[in-house]
């Protein structure tokens, strides 16, 4: 039916946007950690490893408010893009504020740098569950649903890396290579607040 195939599309472009949307934060916070501190390869084995982090926390403490709560998924999916939209468009000012508190106060601004890549895994990582979830309810089985789902988050994942780490960050700066990630969840919002709205018209 048309509605299924609308919700279809929305929850895997969130998908592919929050892969996109991944891997382009991480690698606009490597970036600034090496403008930064001018260190990046002592550090890169300790920020990858807490990009999976957060990855793996999102997706448990996500599978554990579904299994416990019941939620409405389309509702919290839209939240989490929301989220994701909001975390990408303040990143280049928090970025920003990390630099001002080092020149002022000779403090470090590794412990930000950190939360930062933590909480971008986490927000990306939360979604897999949800949209599987999404996926089998309307019923997709639940091996193709966990395929499609991690084949387009890699896609967004994989796109990600390659445009922001080659392309934006290096022509048009990290300020609007974070505006144009958020730009792309922004759209998934529009998807899953255009969708929410007419399912609500119908009941």
């Amino acid at each position: 039916s048309p509605p299924a195939q609308k919700l279809k599309f929305n929850s895997l472009y969130a998908i592919f946007s929050t892969g996109f949307a991944g891997m382009g934060m991480e690698i606009i916070l490597l970036f600034a950690y090496q403008n930064m501190y001018g260190y990046l390869y002592q550090k890169i084995g300790i920020i990858v490893a807490l990009f999976m982090a957060g990855l793996a926390t999102g997706a448990y403490l996500m599978n554990y408010s579904i299994g416990r709560f019941a939620v409405n998924r389309h509702k919290v999916l839209l939240a989490l893009e929301i989220f994701i939209t909001g975390f990408s468009f303040s990143l280049p000012f928090v970025i920003n504020g990390v630099f001002r508190i080092q020149e002022i106060n000779f403090t470090s601004g590794e412990p930000i740098f950190m939360v930062l890549v933590l909480s971008a895994g986490a927000l990306t990582g939360s979604e897999f569950p949800l949209v599987n979830e999404i996926l089998i309810k309307d019923g997709v089985s639940a091996g193709r649903s966990a395929g499609v789902v991690d084949g387009l988050d890699h896609l967004g994942a994989s796109i990600g890396a390659a445009c922001t780490g080659t392309l934006l960050v290096p022509l048009v700066g990290t300020i609007q290579s974070s505006m144009f990630i958020a730009g792309l969840n922004a759209v998934s919002c529009l998807f899953m607040g255009f969708f929410l709205v007419q399912k609500s018209r119908e009941h």
